[in-house]
């Protein structure tokens, strides 16, 4: 599990993609990203490079939003929808996208939440309601890490 915590600056996008490189070369099953971010300061390109290494991973990347209070805004958010499985705590938050990233000459989307995560955000049960998160889970979502290792594992 890699935290990824506060702003997204150069050496977090960098421990972001060693994370999944040092996971595949490892042989592990998967990596995981616990995420609480209200945005980035390296540019869009940069963000796109970060997407990118997500999308193209050779093995599962898992994003967590939490624990609870946690925030997935701006860029970093755009990570959870190019990664395979995806969760949130209750009391977390996604949104603040801004413009759509394009990653493998895709424009990286929500469907149809893209319009209302843009410029606002929504808490789990709206999240998990639009389809946004990518893992099933009851009205009380995923509230520590530990749940979604073993929903992971079974």
């Amino acid at each position: 599990m890699v935290e990824v915590s506060g702003l997204i600056d150069s050496i977090v996008a960098d421990s972001i993609e060693h994370a999944i490189e040092r996971s595949q070369s490892n042989g592990a099953q998967a990596v995981i990203f616990q995420l609480n971010s209200k945005g980035a300061v390296v540019d869009r390109d940069r963000m796109t490079e970060v997407l990118t290494a997500i999308s193209n991973s050779k093995i599962p990347v898992a994003i967590w939003v939490g624990p609870s209070g946690s925030r997935a805004y701006g860029l970093p958010a755009q990570m959870l929808a190019v990664a395979d499985v995806t969760a949130m705590a209750p009391g977390a938050r996604i949104g603040r996208t801004g413009t759509m990233l394009t990653v493998n000459s895709q424009q990286v989307t929500f469907g149809a939440a893209d319009e209302t995560l843009q410029a606002g955000s929504l808490g789990f049960l709206d999240a998990r309601e639009q389809k946004v998160l990518k893992f099933s889970t009851d009205d009380r979502g995923v509230p520590v890490l530990r749940n979604m290792l073993y929903a992971l594992d079974g």
